[in-house]
């Protein structure tokens, strides 16, 4: 094949394929598009052996189809909170409405930086397209930490990737159950979604357990 084809190829993902091959020289063939029928002597038609099919694949269909449901996304795939603003508004805006979820680099930048990122976020996705920000674990500025949490809170991020955090503080167990509710029938509902960024199953157990009480407690 000449590369402008199998690129063709590769783009008509959502058509079945089939591989044929030549009965006298061996050759391979591709048929992209339609079905395959099997044909009998009668037929009086040269027969190819096919010798693979490829199904359609829908890039909307990989993945679990629930993320896309609770994150309003097409696609279920996530752009990461590269720091100091890598990852940039113009990706998290690209990837929104391309029907990703991508997430804003705020870890490292000052509060005023975080903050006009928020709002160009809300102005140009609001609601109608999914998007979230980073929220990193500040050891040595817990104050900064507690202000960006905050600053999402008020401001109606739904969604945070959270990274560098080896136990849980404060900051991220409030922005997770601010809005948390249970209506009549029981189902409890919540406003806010934390992606967690773990490096061992140890500090996955914090963001799969319940939070702590007495963090709770300090927070009521």
């Amino acid at each position: 094949f000449q590369s402008t084809e199998i690129t063709n190829f590769i783009e008509r993902v959502r058509e079945p394929m089939f591989l044929v091959q030549d009965p006298d020289t061996a050759a391979l063939g591709l048929g992209v598009g339609g079905q395959s029928t099997p044909s009998t002597p009668s037929d009086q038609v040269e027969q190819w052996p096919l010798l693979a099919v490829l199904p359609p694949l829908y890039p909307e269909w990989l993945g679990d189809r629930s993320f896309g449901e609770i994150h309003g996304t097409r696609f279920p795939y996530v752009s990461g909170a590269m720091a100091n603003g890598i990852a940039t508004t113009d990706i998290v805006i690209a990837m929104g409405r391309a029907g990703f979820l991508g997430f804003f680099g705020a870890a490292g930048l000052s509060r005023g930086r975080v903050e006009a990122a928020v709002a160009l976020l809300k102005a140009e996705l609001g609601d109608q397209h999914p998007w979230g920000c980073n929220l990193i674990h500040s050891p040595a500025e817990p104050a900064l930490e507690e202000a960006i949490a905050d600053l999402y809170i008020r401001e109606g991020v739904k969604r945070v990737s959270a990274a560098a955090y080896m136990s849980l503080t404060p900051a991220i167990v409030r922005f997770a159950l601010t809005g948390l509710r249970q209506d009549e029938q029981g189902n409890i509902h919540r406003d806010r979604f934390v992606f967690a960024k773990i490096s061992r199953p140890e500090v996955a157990t914090h963001f799969l357990n319940p939070a702590p009480d007495a963090i709770i407690d300090g927070l009521v």
